[in-house]
C-alpha cells in the first residue's frame, strides 16, 4: 500500500503541472481577471457608438448573423473591418475594429488606434491589464471595466504593436477570442 502511494503521489503531481502547462494562457487570464485593478472603459467609442447605448443601422451597415441567435452582428460597409454586435434590442454589447477601413477613422474616439504601440495604450489608459496568448490574436493585452462588466481586448503584433481592438460587455457577449 505505500509502494501505492509513493507512485501515485509523482504521477498526480506530474499531472497536475502538465495540466498547468497547457492550460496556462486561461488560467493566467482567469486569475489576472480577477486580481487585476479595474479601467473605466465607459468612455470608449468609436464614432459615437459605444457599449450598452442603442444601435441605430443606417444603409452603410451590413447585417451578417450574430455569433449566437440572440445577437446581430453589423459589419460596416461590408469591409471586415470594423463589427458591431447587438442583442435583439439593439443595445450595442461589441465593438471590433480589426483592420483600418477606407474613408473613415482607424481610431476610437479616446485616441486608441490600430498600430499604436504598448507603451502608447498605457499612457492612454493605464498599467492596469492582463497579458496574455489567444488561438485568434496572439498576444493580447486585456483591460476591466468590473463595474460596467465591460472588457477591452487589444491584439498586438511581434512589435507590440495594436492589430485589433475589441471591445464587449462579458456579461451579454461571450466574445471567443
Amino acid at each position: 500500500m505505500k509502494k501505492l502511494w509513493k507512485i501515485s503521489i509523482p504521477i498526480l503531481l506530474i499531472l497536475v503541472i502538465a495540466l498547468g502547462f497547457l492550460y496556462r494562457d486561461t488560467l493566467k487570464e482567469r486569475l489576472g481577471s480577477l486580481s487585476v485593478q479595474e479601467t473605466d472603459l465607459s468612455h470608449l467609442t468609436y464614432d459615437q457608438l459605444s457599449l450598452g447605448r442603442q444601435f441605430k443601422p443606417d444603409s452603410s451597415y451590413v447585417k451578417q448573423e450574430g455569433d449566437t441567435a440572440k445577437l446581430n452582428d453589423y459589419n460596416y460597409r461590408g469591409m471586415n473591418a470594423f463589427y458591431v454586435t447587438t442583442t435583439a434590442n439593439n443595445d450595442i454589447v461589441g465593438l471590433k475594429l480589426v483592420d483600418k477601413v477606407p474613408g473613415c477613422r482607424s481610431h476610437f474616439d479616446n485616441g486608441l488606434a490600430l498600430g499604436m504601440t504598448l507603451n502608447k495604450v498605457k499612457q492612454l489608459l493605464g498599467p492596469h491589464y492582463i497579458t496574455f496568448n489567444t488561438d485568434r490574436y496572439g498576444k493580447v493585452v486585456m483591460y476591466i471595466d468590473k463595474s460596467h462588466n465591460d472588457k477591452l481586448l487589444l491584439g498586438l503584433s511581434n512589435h507590440d504593436k495594436v492589430t485589433a481592438i475589441v471591445g464587449f460587455n462579458k456579461n451579454q457577449y461571450d466574445y471567443q477570442y
